[in-house]
């Protein structure tokens, strides 16, 4: 079953928290398009082994509902087995997220 884990303030983003399975997949898809909009997206280093990754980065995103833009470093942890992801934990400013997100 698939973990998705990413810490912060909970109750401000629907994506902040740790959820699991294939419905928290969805929804954590469906909610960061719906309310953020993607300004760029850089990768600087792929670290990987047999059964973890870690993608590390910067990226912008600008929320939709305060058209606040955030800039933050980013790093997404993969955790496979066999050939499917385990576990998904994505690191950033969750605090400056979800600052720009108040209203």
């Amino acid at each position: 079953m698939l973990c998705l884990k990413s810490p912060g303030d909970n109750g401000v983003l629907p994506w902040v928290g740790r959820r699991m399975g294939h419905p928290a997949v969805v929804n954590f898809i469906t909610a960061i398009r719906s309310l953020t909009e993607p300004l760029s997206f850089d990768v600087a280093d792929i670290l990987a082994n047999d059964t973890r990754a870690a993608i590390v980065g910067e990226l912008a995103s600008r929320i939709k509902a305060t058209e606040k833009v955030v800039e933050t470093d980013f790093a997404i942890i993969l955790t496979t087995s066999g050939d499917c992801i385990t576990r998904f934990q994505m690191l950033e400013d969750s605090f400056a997220v979800s600052r720009a997100a108040r209203t």
